[in-house]
């Protein structure tokens, strides 16, 4: 869990940095940490401590409580797609090609409602 959770961290920060233009040398200034530290952590390199995680939280403007969120939502999403890798794993040739007939009927019917990808996936 350390090795993923060190990459899904280094994922974030580098995405909250870049979103904001900022540079490494920015974000050190802002959080108090080392340009060096924020890159090891950056690379997935270092895992932070929850003061660490607090500061930076700070730094990008966040609560602890928003940045953790953030964090367990693409944890949460690294899990759906590592479950969903593991059924296609299991599949059949012949069903996966059946999965996939089915994936491209669902984006016919969503195109033509005129829902686009952004509609509810509630509905089957």
């Amino acid at each position: 869990m350390s090795e993923r959770l060190r990459t899904t961290i280094a994922a974030i920060l580098t995405r909250f940095r870049v979103e904001r233009h900022w540079s490494l040398r920015e974000l050190a200034e802002r959080s108090g940490l080392s340009i060096a530290y924020l890159s090891e952590l950056e690379r997935g390199r270092k895992l932070p401590t929850l003061e660490v995680l607090d500061r930076l939280a700070a730094a990008f403007g966040m609560t602890a409580a928003e940045f953790f969120g953030a964090l367990a939502g693409q944890l949460a999403r690294q899990e759906s797609v590592s479950e969903g890798c593991d059924l296609w794993r299991g599949l059949e040739a012949e069903d996966r090609q059946e999965l996939l007939r089915y994936a491209d009927y669902l984006r016919w019917r969503r195109a033509r409602s005129g829902r686009g990808s952004s509609g509810s996936s509630d509905e089957a």
